[in-house]
């Protein structure tokens, strides 16, 4: 997943994120493989760096050569807004993706007190 600037996450919207195809080099065999039919955990941290979920987590499956949606609906979004504490517009929170052994992404996210269109 490329991302050439920040997703905004604001209150009382859904957060949806196309993520994919991963992709990553295996410590073991140090090839470059497909991670595919992955149990993929995401979460909404304050830091890139952070196994501490804002909120809860949720399980999404990455699908071979495609895309797939690490979605968070309006509940889940504000839960995890609510736990951040006093957030400013602008400010920068993260969506950590991580599946067992070593794939780890974190998508930036920027704080917005509603949306921009």
């Amino acid at each position: 997943m490329s991302i050439s600037s920040p997703v905004e996450i604001t209150r009382d919207n859904d957060l949806t994120l196309h993520v994919g195809p991963i992709r990553g080099r295996n410590p073991w065999t140090n090839r470059v493989q497909k991670f595919m039919g992955t149990q993929i955990t995401g979460w909404i941290a304050a830091a890139a760096e952070s196994d501490i979920a804002l909120g809860a987590s949720k399980n999404f499956t990455a699908i071979q050569a495609a895309t797939f949606v690490a979605f968070f609906d309006v509940n889940e979004v504000n839960a995890a807004l609510t736990a951040a504490g006093a957030l400013v517009s602008g400010q920068e929170l993260w969506c950590v993706l991580q599946a067992s052994g070593e794939f780890r992404m974190a998508v930036p996210l920027v704080y917005r007190l509603a949306r921009i269109n």
